[in-house]
């Protein structure tokens, strides 16, 4: 396997991890707890801040995650193309980054 396959697979199953892990929190199923969940000072505060702040931030990162899993996909396809191939699989991991950004912003409405 070639690296840049390599890199591929590992985006994907990084990307379908994090949309496995969003999506209980974005339902609503994951209660306050030490393990699982967005686990800052605001969400900690109530349990009314820890649902609002974990659903946004499940649903971000399951948009997210069909966001780089659309990317890797037409990386897949168009893998003629190296440096388009080596732009996308490289910053593909910091793809997760978005959500959690996005989730702080959010955050500061609390």
């Amino acid at each position: 396997m070639s690296n840049m396959n390599a890199l591929l697979v590992y985006n994907f199953f990084l990307a379908v991890l994090i949309l496995l892990i969003a999506i209980p929190l974005a339902l609503k199923k994951i209660s306050p707890n030490s393990l699982y969940g967005i686990r800052i000072s605001k969400s900690l505060k109530s349990e009314t801040n820890w649902y609002a702040i974990n659903e946004y931030a499940g649903k971000q990162m399951i948009v997210w995650s069909i966001v780089h899993l659309i990317f890797l996909l037409i990386v897949w396809k168009l893998s003629a193309n190296l440096s388009f191939n080596k732009a996308v699989i490289y910053g593909g991991p910091f793809m997760p980054l978005i959500p959690i950004i996005l989730t702080l912003i959010y955050t500061r409405k609390f």
